[in-house]
């Protein structure tokens, strides 16, 4: 009867094994999201869901995009709360640009990944 157990215990390990195995496929995020002051970045090994950051600006604030995209597909989504988007990209190459906004409040960045390796950092620009 010992042996027997030993060999149930056994098959139950490796396919518990195998079941572990399998579901590190399916990683959603593997990075960093963080807010620092009035800079926010994305950083992501391995993007396959949404990303969300939120930073305060006032009316005539300009923020900077810095996008980096290794691979796979990155789409942005950037604006005011309660708002439609100010800005939308979808499968966003590497690039940078700028953003003003019309509107005091808290805004919202998007990023949502497929497949995806690389990093979006937004800044918030120094008036002049």
């Amino acid at each position: 009867m010992h042996r027997l157990q030993r060999k149930y215990f056994l098959v139950i390990a490796c396919f518990m094994l195998i079941m572990t195995l399998t579901a590190c496929g399916n990683v959603d995020f593997v990075g960093n999201s963080y807010k620092i002051g009035n800079s926010i970045t994305i950083e992501f090994q391995t993007l396959n869901t949404a990303q969300t950051q939120e930073i305060d600006l006032k009316s005539g604030d300009t923020v900077q995009f810095d996008i980096t995209t290794e691979s796979g597909q990155i789409d942005i989504a950037f604006g005011h709360k309660d708002a439609s988007p100010d800005y939308e990209g979808k499968s966003v190459e590497s690039y940078s640009f700028t953003v003003t906004v019309h509107e005091d409040g808290r805004y919202v960045l998007t990023v949502i990944g497929s497949k995806a390796k690389g990093s979006v950092k937004l800044t918030k620009l120094e008036q002049k």
